[in-house]
Formats: structure tokens, sequence, C-alpha cells
């Protein structure tokens, strides 16, 4: 992948896309689970993205035998206590999601492990996780709460935790610690967060109580492998999602899943006065999958969304603002100080871009503002950011002029194949300025 490209306008879009990568926050866990399984699973529809290569490499490190042959995957689990400490330190690369959850496998691992990542994933706050996992008996250290993390496996014990923010990766780092201590695991949220990891342990026929935003789990429990299909990314969907509500196209997308602590932005659309309809409802395993069209719509307003609203929707908001740019009216986001976290600081980068481009907007601590507008052509920096990329290559599409968008590359972290669906759903993008 080239590390700029330029996205052209375009008033028509293919109406149908029928191969979406794989969910990448399902494919990390099929990885992470499998390992601990006792015995071999198998994987169809797994992303071959540079984040979920860095998990790959990492278990292999760790012993278990892992297998990716096209989206298959097979991993060959070691169970519970058969993973044994790395002799180089893991660089989790980008990857968020393998840094967190690996350290609530890794705790309980004999002998020292280091995680190490990019410039990007080293600045990135681990304060969250190493405060529970402390008080669980493990042993931690730190660079000021960040990477490096030093971890020494430990004999731990389960805790009961409020958890001060509905995180998905806390949630599962503390699940995945859980698993291998002494007693029972009682987490509490003040939200909702993505339950993929809830789900496939219940798939491996682990004994999870799950009442509302509470769990309980008991620890030393074994994990059965499993054969499952992992559902088309949602975040993925949304960019063309996003493309076609812009354009007041018709847009169909297969076998995208829709696990509900994931669809916010079908919510954010339909108060925007997009109507998206999901059809032909499944499930692989035990997470949702349908088909999803975007019906025109011939006015797009602004619209205020909360916290709530941004927690289902959190990696959707970047690519939202960029139909927030070209809606009637004003579209204010709050709650979002998470954004301020991510790959780069997502609120001031779209704020940033958007303004190169003509709009006006305005960031806060814990969200932005943006008054809806034409889109201007112009040049913007992703700040090595893949979602921020990628939204502002859509951006180009739906601009008077056209967009280039420099450091690209990060895209192959989620989205490897974006270049290729782009081109086979219509956009005109120019490698280089």
């Amino acid at each position: 992948m080239q590390d700029s490209y330029t996205s052209l306008p375009i008033q028509t879009i293919a109406p149908v896309l029928s191969q979406l990568p794989g969910d990448k926050s399902v494919s990390h866990r099929a990885i992470l689970l499998g390992a601990l399984a006792e015995g071999t699973s198998e994987f169809q529809g797994f992303l071959n993205s540079d984040d979920c290569f860095s998990t790959i490499a990492a278990m292999r490190s760790l012993g278990a035998s892992v297998t990716s042959v096209g989206s298959a995957l097979q991993v060959e689990g070691l169970g519970l206590s058969g993973l044994r400490a790395p002799t180089q330190p893991i660089d989790c690369g980008n990857a968020g999601t393998l840094c967190r959850l690996l350290a609530g496998i890794l705790v309980h691992v004999s002998g020292n492990s280091i995680l190490v990542g990019d410039a990007s994933l080293s600045k990135r706050p681990m304060q969250r996780i190493l405060t529970p996992l402390a008080q669980m008996g493990a042993q931690i250290t730190a660079n000021a709460g960040c990477l490096p993390l030093t971890i020494v496996g430990s004999e731990l014990r389960g805790i009961d935790y409020a958890l001060p923010i509905p995180s998905a990766q806390l949630k599962s780092c503390l699940l995945l610690a859980g698993l291998a201590a002494n007693g029972e695991t009682r987490l509490i949220s003040p939200g909702t967060s993505r339950d993929h990891t809830e789900r496939l342990l219940q798939s491996m026929q682990c004994n999870l109580t799950i009442s509302g935003t509470s769990i309980r789990l008991r620890g030393k429990q074994k994990l059965l492998p499993v054969t499952l299909s992992i559902p088309s990314d949602f975040s993925s969907a949304a960019f063309w999602m996003i493309l076609a509500a812009g354009l007041k196209q018709p847009l169909h997308l297969n076998a995208v899943g829709v696990n509900p602590t994931r669809i916010g932005l079908l919510t954010l659309l339909e108060k925007m006065g997009v109507s998206v309809t999901l059809r032909n409802h499944r499930q692989y395993g035990l997470e949702p999958v349908a088909d999803l069209i975007i019906h025109p719509s011939q006015a797009l307003r602004g619209i205020t969304v909360g916290a709530q609203e941004v927690a289902h929707a959190i990696d959707e908001i970047p690519i939202f603002c960029i139909l927030a740019a070209v809606a009637t009216g004003k579209t204010r986001i709050t709650g979002a100080e998470e954004l301020a976290v991510k790959e780069s600081n997502r609120l001031e980068a779209m704020v940033t871009g958007l303004q190169q481009l003509g709009i006006v907007c305005h960031v806060f601590p814990d969200g932005l503002e943006i008054e809806g507008g034409q889109l201007q052509g112009g040049e913007v920096n992703s700040l090595g950011d893949h979602r921020i990329a990628m939204a502002f290559l859509i951006a180009g599409c739906l601009a008077k002029n056209s967009v280039t968008v420099h450091g690209c590359q990060p895209i192959l972290t989620s989205y490897p194949n974006f270049i290729q669906d782009a081109e086979k759903i219509g956009l005109s993008l120019i490698e280089g300025r």
C-alpha cells in the first residue's frame, strides 16, 4: 500500500459489496482463546491484517501452533497451563486489543514476559488494566503506566471489581486473568461494551453468569475447542454505509456482524434521516449476522450524540464525522473522551482534517461540534491512524474537489483490502498526490 492516495469526487457507487473483511475484534479473540482451549479450534473468515498477524506471532512465541491460510485459521490450544514465557519481548505493534488482552493471559504464565509496541501504542494508557490485575496478585512493572510492560507469572485470586468505564478491553483482560485465578471473579461495568469475549468463552463451554452489565466467572475452568465462522466487520462496513448515505445511493452489504454492542452507528444514521434495513438474520456461533441495506435519503440532518451512543459506535465516530460534515445543521458529540487516547487523538485529528477541507468545527475535551456544509478539496494527514485515513478517503468522494490523504499505510492494521474494495464499489483513487 502507498503512503498517500488522492480520492476524487464521485456520484454513484456499485449497489452491492458482498465480501467484507472479517471482524478484527473477533479475529483477535479467536487466536487468544483458541490458544487457551484444550484442542484444535478452526475459524473461517479470519482477518488477515497487521494487527491480527501481531496476535498470531504473540501466541506462537508462547508455544501455541497457529496456522492461517487465506481466511481460514487453525489454532492448536495448549490449555490454561500449557503456555510458556517467551524468550524475547512480544511486539504488539499497533494492536491495543492484543496488548491489553494478552496481559490478562501472561499474568499466569510462569516466567517473565515483556510487552512492547510501536510509537503510537507505547503512548496509550495501560494503568486501567494494571490496577485491577495488581489486586488479583499480578506482578507487573510499567513505564509511567505505559509500555513496555514486564510481567512475572503469578498465582492469581479472583476479585470483585467495578470497572471505571465501560471498556471491552479492560473487561476482557480481567476475564482472561480470572480464567486461571483461584476463586471467582466478579465484574460490574457502568455501561455496556463489546461482548465478543463473553460470547466466545460461552461457545467454548465456559461457565459465565451474565446479568445486565455484571459478570461472574469461576476460575480454573477448561475451554473446549470450537469450529466457527467469523462475521464481517461492522466497523469496516461503516465506511461504505457512510459513503452510500452521503451520496444518497442504495447499498447492500452481505453477512455483516450485528452484535448489539457494536451497531450504535445504525441508531445515529436513523436519527440523521438514513433508513437501514437488516435482512437474513442468522448466527455465526453466538454472534448475530445480517445483510444490511442502506436506503437513500434526500435529507441529512445534524444530531446530538451522547456518551452511551458513543460507547456503541466508538470506532465509527471518525467516519460518522464525515457524514455530519455534509448534513444540514450542527452535530454535537459528547462523552467521547476515549477517542483522545486511541491510535491518535481522534477528536483533534478529525477536527483538524475537516477544517482543512473547509468545514467549521470545534473540539472539546470530551467531544466535538461540526457544522454541516460543503467539503472542499485539500490535503489531510492521518497522524498514523488507520480509521482517520479511511475516513478522509471517503470524504474525498463527497467533496467538491479531490482530497489527498497522507499516512495511509496504517490501513493495513485493520482493512488490508480497503483499496481493492474501494475500487470494487466505484471509488476513484490515485496513488500519491
